[in-house]
């Protein structure tokens, strides 16, 4: 209420995106979408030079570009969760872009994975691999081993969707060696293994 007639655009950026996710964890995906725009209105009002009350030189790329993938994300979960599947993956795209502008592996990582399980619960195979890889790729390039197993899970249900649990086993099975040595990391894993 304070931040919108005084034009503090990343107070407003936050506060709609915030407001967007109250109504997304309510299911109500109409007065989500309404909030996420009006946080993109006030993100791009950045992007376009808008002053910022904080610092005279305005607002810096990376914070913008920090905004812009954040919203990405939740714009693409949105679309996803209206079964809006081709607009889901762009904003997911676009928040992809950002990650790789900045290195931001973990996140690639993550993001391509649950793009290969969007793709897979909508039954298109090839797709789903493609983003498998890519989760792996960044996941490697991360260093991260979790990010790689996540990964290795990836294909293993790939696979066993595919009818070939020759493939999907030594996936699974590097996957369930990792979660023994690893039991506070996924729980249930093994048990569902």
């Amino acid at each position: 209420r304070d931040s919108h007639p005084r034009k503090w655009y990343a107070a407003d950026s936050d506060a709609y995106r915030f407001i967007g996710q109250v109504f997304y964890g309510r299911e109500q995906y109409d007065s989500a979408m309404v909030y996420y725009m009006a946080s993109l209105a006030a993100t791009d009002a950045m992007a376009a030079g808008a002053t910022s009350p904080t610092d005279t030189a305005g607002y810096s790329q990376r914070m913008i570009d920090d905004y812009y993938s954040a919203l990405y994300g939740s714009i693409g979960n949105l679309y996803n969760m209206m079964d809006s599947i081709p607009k889901a993956m762009e904003y997911y795209e676009k928040a992809g872009a950002i990650f790789e502008k900045y290195g931001w592996n973990e996140s690639n990582s993550i993001l391509h994975y649950n793009m290969g399980e969007t793709w897979m619960d909508e039954g298109d195979f090839k797709q789903a691999a493609s983003e498998y890889e890519r989760a792996m790729e960044f996941a490697q390039a991360a260093g991260d081993s979790l990010l790689i197993v996540e990964a290795w899970k990836g294909f293993g249900r790939l696979y066993m969707e595919q009818g070939k649990p020759w493939k999907s086993l030594p996936y699974l099975r590097k996957a369930d060696a990792y979660y023994a040595a690893h039991p506070d990391f996924s729980p249930n894993f093994r048990t569902e293994n």
